[in-house]
């Protein structure tokens, strides 16, 4: 064997050892980490998760939300019916009270006449008394 070949093998014995080395150390460090990960699967599988919690209590909340729009809703449309009856029963009592408003300024021409008629019957009659005594 020559000596360059010998260097060869050297350095590949060498980079083969450097590896084992590497391999080892980082095979170790996975088993830590494996066995802390391990630990804390089994932690978390022994408590309720808070996601989950969340989420029904989310989920909830939704339907108290929803159940609350609904009857909303529903406030709304009874409202709006009650609205338009209300707007409709002013409409009549409006047109009644022009009615009524119209037949007092009616009446109050009429008994103005009424007046006025009595008030000549008046004079006429101080006007035969005169015109016979």
């Amino acid at each position: 064997m020559t000596t360059e070949q010998l260097f060869a093998v050297a350095g590949a014995i060498a980079v083969g050892l450097l590896s084992l080395l590497g391999a080892l150390l980082t095979w170790r460090a996975l088993a830590s980490a494996g066995s802390g990960l391990r630990a804390l699967d089994a932690d978390l599988a022994r408590r309720p998760t808070p996601l989950s919690e969340g989420l029904t209590r989310a989920r909830s909340d939704m339907h108290d939300v929803d159940a609350k729009t609904e009857r909303a809703l529903q406030s709304l449309a009874n409202i709006d019916r009650r609205l338009d009856a209300a707007g409709a029963a002013l409409r009549a009592r409006r047109d009644a009270s022009d009615r009524l408003r119209s037949r007092l300024v009616d009446g109050e021409e009429s008994i103005a006449r009424l007046r006025e008629t009595i008030r000549l019957l008046m004079r006429l009659n101080d006007l035969r008394r005169d015109f016979w005594a």
